[in-house]
C-alpha cells in the first residue's frame, strides 16, 4: 500500500482552488497486502485473475487498515468491489470509521445483484470525521454465513483536498519575465490571461506568429503507463513547429486554422483555439498582451493535453518572448506538465480568408447556449442539489476535466479545473471523443445513411471491403457491424477482445492498408452475426471503411463521408464549433476516418448535440435527418426493441448508443432505460428520459453517473 502525502508549502504568493490529491493507494498488483490486518471467520488471500490481483475475502472475514489525512480535507474513499454466491442480506461492504473503530460508516457495497463472480463495481464515498485526523480506519467485510460467500476487493484510493492548496509563481507575469524569460516553472493559468482591470488592446495581432522554442524546459510526468516520455528521443517533451496565422476581432484573437493540425511531430498535432488581447496597466511601449490557448493532441490519437501561452506584441511586429505551460489533461495513460519560454517572430499580413474566420468565429460564439454556473441550478430549480452533477463521490477530481448539465435550454456547467487551476477559459477546452465518435459519427452517419438509402445497412461488408475476405465476412451485415455483432469475436467478456494485445497493429498503424488488414483479419468467426454484442473498434473502422464506399459509390469519388452526410448538413446548421468539422483520419493518401474515435469537441458542441438528439429525436427543423425507426431504437424510444445485451443484463446496445437499466437503482415504478453515450477513460454523456443532459470528461477510467441520474429524475421526474 502506498501512503501519498504532499507537503504544504503556506508561504505562498497568491491561494488556488483546492484540487484533490490522493493519499492512499493500493491495486495488489505488487502481490502483497501490507498495511492489512484484522480478524477473520473465514478465509483472506490474494487471487489473480487475467493478470488482476485483489484480496480475496470469504464467509465473515474482514480486514483492517489505519491511514492519516492530517493537512487534508474533504475525503473521499473509492474501491472496486466484487461477489459471488452472495445470497438475500448478505453483502460485500467497506466501512470507515475515525474514532477507532467505535462507529462504523458505510462507504460502499454491494449485494447479491451485482455478485456475478466476475465485474468490479467501482463505487466512491466519505464519512464524518474523515478530514484531518491522525488516523482513519477503513474496513473491508465479506457479510455472509458460509465458505461460498465471497467478495473481491481492489484499486483503492483515498482522496482529498489540502486544507491549504497553492501554487508557486502565482504572481501576475510581468512585462520584464517576458522579455527576459526566468526559469522555467509552473504557473497558476489566470496568469495567462487578462484580468478584470484589463484594458481595450491598443495593437492588431493579424499575419504569422512564428515560435521559436528555447532550450530550457520544465517537463514532470505523473502519470506514463507505456514510457511514452521517453519514446522517440523525447519527443513528448517538445512542442511542434508553430508558424501559424492569426486575425484579430476586437479584443479577441482567433487563429485561421482550427481543429487538430497534422504536422511533422512524432508525437503531437497543435489545436488552437481563439484568444484575447489586452492592454496590461505598467506595460512599457504600448506592447499589447496576447493570450492563445492551444491544446496537443496525440498523433494517431485522441489524448489531449491543454496548454495556454501569452506574449506582447505590436502591430509593426516587435514582439516579447513568449511563455507557455500544460498542465492537464483528458489522457488515462499520460499525464505531464510542460512549461518554457519561445521567442515570437509575428510577420504582419493580411491573414488568409480573414474576414470569414472573423464571421465564422463570430457565428459560433453567438449560437453557443446560456450558461450558467452549476450552483445556479439550485435557485432555478428549488431544492436541487448541484454537487450531484461531477459528484466527487463518483468522479476523482484530480480525474474531472469538464462537466455539465443541460435543461430547459440551459448550460449549466461545472469548472475545468487542473493542476494549475481553473483554466482561462472552458468555452475553448477542446475534448476528445474518444468512442463518443461510435454513437455520433459511426451511429449518426449509419442512420442517415438508411434514410437516404433505404436497404444501405443490408449490405454485406465483404460486398464494400475488400479486405474483408468472403469467408469471414460474406454475410455480416453494416447494421450487425454497427451494433457490434459481426460474430467475429474471442470473447464477450467486457472488453476483453478490446483491451488484448491483437489490437495493438491497429492502433499503432499509420496508413488505411495496414489498418484494414488488420481489423479484418484480427478475430475468428464464433457467432451468428447479428446475434451477439463484443466491444470491438475495428467493427467500427470496418463499418466507416464500407459507409466510405458505399457513399462514393452513390456521389462519386470525390464525395466524403464525415464533410457530406454530417458535417455540412448536421453540424454547420446547429452552429457548432470547427473544433468538430474535423475528424482523426489515417496518414496516407486514403485518410480514411477513424470513425469510432478521433473528433474533438467544445462543451457546448456536446450540450448541444445531446440536446439535439434527445429533444428532436434527430429532428431538424422539422425533417428527420436519420431514419426514424432506428433513431428511436437507438435513443429507447421503442421498447420493442432494446438492443443486444452489452456487458451484462442491465445494459443494451443499439446502433452506436448504449443504454443503462435504471429500474431498480432509482427505485422507478416502470421499466427506464436511460441512453448514453462512453468514451474511453472515462468519459459519459448521458440522455435522460426527461430531456435533460448530462456529462462529463475524465480519465480516471470510472464510468459513474448515477447520482446525476436520481438528481435529474428529482429535478423533473421521469420513472
Amino acid at each position: 500500500m502506498r501512503y501519498i502525502l504532499a507537503l504544504v508549502c503556506l508561504a505562498l504568493f497568491a491561494t488556488m482552488p483546492a484540487r484533490a490529491e490522493t493519499l492512499v493507494e493500493d491495486d495488489f498488483q505488487d502481490g502483497k497486502a501490507d498495511g492489512w490486518g484484522g480478524s477473520e471467520d473465514g478465509n483472506v488471500r490474494l487471487t489473480t485473475y487475467e493478470q488482476n490481483i485483489s484480496m480475496r475475502l470469504k464467509k465473515r472475514a474482514a480486514v483492517v487498515t489505519r491511514f492519516p489525512t492530517i493537512g487534508y480535507k474533504d475525503i473521499v474513499v473509492s474501491l472496486s468491489l466484487a461477489g459471488m454466491s452472495l445470497e438475500s442480506g448478505e453483502a460485500c461492504v467497506a466501512e470507515a470509521s475515525s474514532d477507532d473503530g467505535r462507529t462504523w460508516n458505510r462507504i460502499f457495497a454491494i449485494g447479491p445483484a451485482q455478485a456475478d463472480g466476475l465485474t468490479l463495481h467501482r463505487g466512491s464515498g466519505t464519512a464524518a470525521g474523515l478530514d484531518d485526523s491522525a488516523g482513519v480506519l477503513l474496513r473491508v467485510a465479506v457479510r455472509g454465513n458460509d465458505d461460498s460467500d465471497t467478495c473481491w476487493f481492489d484499486d483503492l484510493k483515498v482522496s482529498g483536498g489540502p486544507k491549504r492548496h497553492a501554487l508557486p509563481n502565482a504572481a501576475r507575469i510581468t512585462f520584464a519575465e517576458l522579455e527576459k524569460p526566468p526559469a522555467a516553472s509552473l504557473r497558476h493559468f489566470s496568469t495567462f490571461a487578462p484580468q478584470p482591470n484589463a484594458l481595450r488592446p491598443s495593437q492588431r495581432l493579424e499575419g504569422t506568429v512564428t515560435l521559436a522554442m528555447a532550450p530550457d524546459t520544465l517537463f514532470r510526468a505523473h502519470r506514463d503507463v507505456f514510457g511514452d516520455a521517453a519514446l522517440n528521443n523525447g519527443a513528448a517533451r517538445e512542442l511542434p513547429r508553430f508558424a501559424f496565422d492569426f486575425v484579430q476581432d476586437g479584443d479577441r484573437i482567433v487563429p485561421s486554422v482550427r481543429g487538430p493540425i497534422i504536422g511533422t511531430h512524432a508525437k503531437w498535432e497543435w489545436i488552437l483555439e481563439p484568444g484575447r488581447a489586452w492592454q496590461e496597466v505598467g506595460d512599457q511601449g504600448g506592447y499589447t498582451r496576447a493570450f492563445i490557448p492551444f491544446a496537443l493532441q496525440e498523433r494517431n490519437a485522441n489524448c489531449t493535453h491543454y496548454g495556454a501561452l501569452t506574449f506582447a506584441f505590436k502591430s509593426d511586429g516587435a514582439a516579447t518572448n513568449a511563455l507557455y505551460q500544460i498542465a492537464g489533461e483528458t489522457c488515462a495513460y499520460f499525464k505531464f506538465d510542460l512549461a518554457g519560454a519561445a521567442r515570437v517572430i509575428f510577420a504582419p499580413g493580411k491573414a488568409t480568408q480573414a474576414a470569414a474566420v472573423v464571421a465564422a468565429h463570430r457565428a459560433e460564439v453567438v449560437a453557443r447556449l446560456k450558461t450558467k454556473p452549476l450552483s445556479a441550478l439550485a435557485g432555478d430549480f428549488p431544492g436541487a442539489d448541484p454537487t450531484q452533477f461531477g459528484a466527487r463521490t463518483e468522479i476523482d477530481p484530480d480525474d474531472m476535466t469538464a462537466f455539465g448539465f443541460v435543461i430547459d435550454g440551459t448550460h449549466y456547467v461545472g469548472g475545468c479545473d487542473t493542476r494549475a487551476g481553473l483554466y482561462p477559459d472552458c468555452d475553448v477546452l477542446p475534448l476528445p471523443s474518444y468512442s463518443t465518435a461510435k454513437s455520433i459519427f459511426a451511429g449518426l452517419a449509419s442512420m442517415r445513411l438508411e434514410m437516404l438509402h433505404p436497404g444501405a445497412l443490408q449490405a454485406t461488408v465483404g460486398s464494400l471491403v475488400p479486405q474483408c475476405s468472403t469467408a469471414r465476412w460474406g454475410d455480416v451485415r453494416l447494421v450487425d457491424a454497427l451494433n457490434m455483432a459481426t460474430g467475429n469475436l474471442v470473447s464477450t467478456e467486457l472488453e476483453a477482445d478490446e483491451r488484448s494485445n491483437a489490437m495493438t497493429p491497429f492502433f499503432r498503424a499509420d496508413t488505411h492498408a495496414e489498418r484494414i488488414a488488420a481489423a479484418c483479419g484480427m478475430f475468428p468467426r464464433n457467432a451468428k452475426p447479428g446475434t451477439t454484442f463484443s466491444y470491438h473498434t475495428i467493427d467500427t473502422y470496418i463499418l466507416g471503411t464500407a459507409l466510405n464506399a458505399f457513399w462514393r459509390g452513390k456521389r462519386g469519388a470525390s464525395a466524403e463521408l464525415y464533410r457530406d452526410v454530417l458535417v455540412e448538413p448536421l453540424w454547420r446548421p446547429l452552429g457548432l464549433s470547427p473544433d468538430i468539422f474535423s475528424a482523426k483520419r489515417t496518414y496516407d493518401g486514403e485518410r480514411q476516418p477513424f470513425v469510432g474515435y478521433g473528433l474533438t469537441y467544445h462543451r457546448d458542441d456536446i450540450a448541444r448535440v445531446a440536446t439535439f438528439l434527445n429533444d428532436k429525436v434527430g429532428v431538424l427543423n422539422g425533417v428527420p435527418v436519420a431514419h426514424p425507426e432506428m433513431m428511436r431504437a437507438a435513443l429507447q424510444k421503442d421498447p420493442t426493441d432494446r438492443g443486444l445485451v452489452a456487458n451484462g443484463p442491465k445494459f443494451r446496445y443499439r446502433h452506436g448508443f448504449w443504454a443503462w437499466d435504471a429500474t431498480d437503482y432509482l427505485k422507478c415504478s416502470k421499466e427506464t432505460w436511460i441512453p448514453f453515450m462512453s468514451g474511453y477513460g472515462g468519459i459519459s454523456v448521458v440522455l435522460m428520459p426527461n430531456n435533460s443532459v448530462y456529462y462529463y470528461f475524465s480519465d480516471g477510467d470510472v464510468y459513474a453517473w448515477g447520482k446525476a441520474a436520481a438528481e435529474s429524475n428529482r429535478i423533473r421526474k421521469f420513472c
